[in-house]
């Protein structure tokens, strides 16, 4: 019989987290307030990407049971049957897209391509066959930011574009490191997942990716006029861990969880304190 705890695994809570964090980060930092609408944004969160996300492990069950890291999860493992991570995840995705119509037009576009990117351009076209994916992916990981805006706002422009780019250039160090890190499950299971063929060029590109992802963390506050600080703690967070680079070429994994960590925490920094600021300028003004 199957617990609850294995169906909630199946929407990959840790990952769920961070992306609510986006969702409803942007959501306070475009000016929502806490009321129907943000309570309709997290039924719409976190239905609609969980259900993604479990339609993503029914797919991708075939490679899970391969890795190391995800064989213990319900599908591979046995726990949960495939057909009910297909029913749940679509239910779930449909549920998400109602709660987000709700809200609005704007708010159910970002939702809709949000799972489209996951669980088509990426479970299913891209993830197995090219290093690309990491598009894909990154755009599924942006839709948060613009649904969260639009609905405080009823626009994307321009706080939900300058987030959504902060994630998208977030991702990369955010996937790489992660693949790094389990690279030989990575190989085994036929995932390119890292940028190149071999560690000795890998810090370079990471490095490139820090330094992009620093860079665009400042288009929040130069284009919205909120998260100054932010984006101060992110490119902080991120300068001072920079020196752990270089050692990836020799394949230190402790390395890799450290920038992990710092590149993790930069984007947090963002969603939460962007709020913050913006929660601070309005009591300031009235």
């Amino acid at each position: 019989m199957t617990r609850p705890g294995d169906v909630a695994a199946l929407a990959k809570p840790r990952q769920l987290a961070l992306l609510m964090v986006a969702l409803m980060g942007s959501y306070f930092a475009g000016g929502g307030g806490l009321d129907e609408t943000a309570a309709l944004l997290a039924v719409a969160g976190l239905a609609g990407m969980g259900g993604a996300t479990m339609i993503n492990m029914y797919y991708d069950r075939d490679i899970d049971g391969v890795m190391t890291r995800t064989r213990s999860r319900p599908l591979p493992s046995g726990r949960a049957s495939p057909q009910l991570a297909l029913a749940a995840g679509l239910a779930l995705a449909t549920i998400g897209s109602a709660a987000a119509a709700a809200i609005g037009p704007r708010v159910l576009a970002a939702l809709l391509l949000g799972l489209y990117s996951y669980v088509i351009a990426y479970t299913q076209l891209s993830k197995r066959y090219t290093r690309l994916s990491i598009v894909t992916g990154g755009v599924a990981g942006a839709a948060p930011a613009l649904g969260g805006w639009a609905a405080a706002t009823g626009s994307y422009w321009p706080g939900g574009v300058a987030l959504a780019a902060a994630l998208l250039a977030w991702q990369p160090a955010h996937v790489w490191l992660l693949a790094y890190r389990h690279r030989v499950d990575y190989a085994r299971a036929g995932v390119a997942a890292l940028p190149t063929g071999d560690l000795a060029g890998f810090p370079r590109v990471l490095a490139a990716a820090v330094v992009l992802f620093a860079a665009v963390a400042w288009l929040v506050p130069l284009l919205s006029g909120r998260g100054y600080t932010a984006a101060a703690m992110a490119t902080l967070l991120l300068a001072r861990s920079s020196p752990l680079i270089p050692r990836l070429a020799e394949g230190d994994n402790q390395a890799a969880r450290s920038l992990f960590k710092s590149v993790n925490a930069a984007a947090a920094a963002i969603f939460t304190v962007t709020p913050l600021e913006t929660a601070a300028v309005a009591a300031a003004l009235d």
